[in-house]
């Protein structure tokens, strides 16, 4: 299947909803992942996209295009391959990692 990345939103949730982390597909209805951490709900968000697209696909469901490109300075590229390579996640996986810890840094001092 065809990797595609949408733009994800990540949120604290309400207290009526208990304790954790909530990340959504603002172009994708209805799916949502939670998680006690920040890294655990953007990885079950993920699986719950793929599902939702495979699922799509099966009811030729009309799929959003979805994308995010971001440019960086050659060096600050070149810095995020490495560590994603040492750490063994593709390139995204890394970005997305770090966008949701300093938001979720954001969140807890806010």
């Amino acid at each position: 299947m065809e990797k595609i990345d949408y733009p994800m939103t990540i949120r604290k949730m309400h207290e009526e909803e208990g304790s954790g982390w909530v990340v959504e597909f603002p172009d994708i209805p209805d799916c949502i992942g939670t998680g006690t951490r920040i890294e655990e709900a953007v990885e079950c968000a993920h699986a719950a996209l793929e599902s939702w697209l495979t699922a799509a696909r099966e009811f030729k469901l009309k799929v959003p295009a979805g994308r995010f490109v971001q440019r960086v300075p050659k060096s600050l590229h070149a810095e995020l391959i490495a560590r994603a390579k040492k750490e063994g996640v593709s390139l995204n996986t890394l970005v997305l990692t770090l966008i949701a810890q300093g938001l979720g840094r954001k969140l807890a001092v806010g």
